[in-house]
């Protein structure tokens, strides 16, 4: 519903309908869920003895599917 005032739309009805909705969308438990998620994903890493330095990071390590490592810097040149 888009509110108007003699046909014109006001524009900070507009941003107020805007932020209503994404304060529905979004609950407001993600932020925590996702960061038990990630600790819980860091414990089963250091269990198998694979340590992290940047917790952030592990959700895109699920988007990985192969790591060179290359020591003599043959690749990187």
């Amino acid at each position: 519903m888009v509110v108007r005032l003699y046909g014109v739309i006001r524009p900070w009805l507009m941003i107020i309908k805007f932020l209503d909705m994404i304060t529905i969308t979004v609950p407001a438990a993600l932020p925590v869920s996702m960061t038990i998620g990630i600790i819980h994903a860091v414990e089963k890493l250091n269990a198998k003895n694979i340590f992290c330095i940047s917790p952030n990071k592990v959700l895109m390590g699920g988007l990985v599917n192969l790591i060179c490592f290359d020591k003599t810097g043959t690749l990187t040149e």
